[in-house]
């Protein structure tokens, strides 16, 4: 498979990029930890309100999103408002040198930073996002382009399944679903093994590419497609299929 950048540039590449971070690219969400049981922790019983934030990376080889979780200690506010922005804040001033110093991020996990210096950080007015041309170390240009690497080979994997998909489910006729079934079930199955390690919020996920499986393996069923089930079950499959979409951010690793 195609990949973007051969090992004859990469050694050049890691150390001349030009690297742009965007912090706080999405609405900051507090979101809360499970116990070692897997129940939720919520608010009233945990020593501290945490807040998902979301980044960018953009790059001379490819963007990349991740978010990291913010942690403050409930006992310093219970202000939500207020330790948003105390987050936020924390974003903009320091974060970007906090980033600069590593030698390794996991891009494909959900990083939890502790937040403590609390006072200093309610002073600081830089609320909205804001971008840093940054320098990053050379382990950490290695991480970074690694990580960019296969999210470009996911990303081949991820566009040309779904074409596929698209193009069976909106041509084929009854008896075109029922030969192409096997075909159908790896492309799903493929769809299925990348978005599973999404960390967004909102879109399809793999419960609903198995849901659109399960509609296509009854329209392989149906011999009429003036058949009110064939017609539902149609229509389920193209929305899915059209409607979704590669992730932004990971909550673990894709198999390329």
């Amino acid at each position: 498979m195609h990949v973007a950048l051969d090992l004859t540039v990469r050694a050049n590449t890691e150390t001349t990029m030009n690297i742009k971070l965007i912090v706080n690219t999405d609405h900051a969400r507090e979101v809360f930890k499970n116990d070692l049981y897997g129940e939720v922790i919520y608010r009233d019983k945990s020593d501290t309100i945490n807040f998902l934030i979301s980044n960018e990376i953009e790059s001379d080889i490819g963007n990349l999103c991740f978010q990291f979780i913010l942690k403050i200690p409930k006992a310093t506010s219970t202000n939500i408002k207020e330790l948003e922005q105390v987050c936020i804040s924390w974003c903009n001033s320091i974060f970007p040198d906090y980033f600069q110093s590593k030698v390794f991020w996991n891009f494909f996990n959900i990083t939890w930073i502790d937040i403590f210096d609390y006072e200093s950080l309610k002073k600081n007015d830089k609320y909205a996002r804001m971008e840093f041309d940054i320098k990053l170390k050379d382990d950490m240009n290695s991480v970074l382009h690694d990580s960019i690497e296969t999210i470009t080979i996911v990303k081949e994997k991820f566009e040309k399944a779904k074409n596929r998909l698209l193009d069976i489910s909106f041509h084929s006729t009854p008896l075109g679903f029922k030969e192409s079934t096997g075909e159908a079930i790896a492309l799903f199955q493929t769809l299925e093994n990348i978005v599973k390690c999404s960390a967004d919020i909102g879109r399809y996920g793999a419960s609903d590419i198995r849901y659109a499986m399960q509609n296509y393996q009854e329209l392989a069923k149906r011999k009429m497609e003036n058949n009110h089930n064939y017609q539902v079950s149609l229509n389920n499959l193209q929305k899915i299929a059209y409607g979704i979409s590669f992730p932004k951010c990971w909550s673990e690793k894709p198999n390329a």
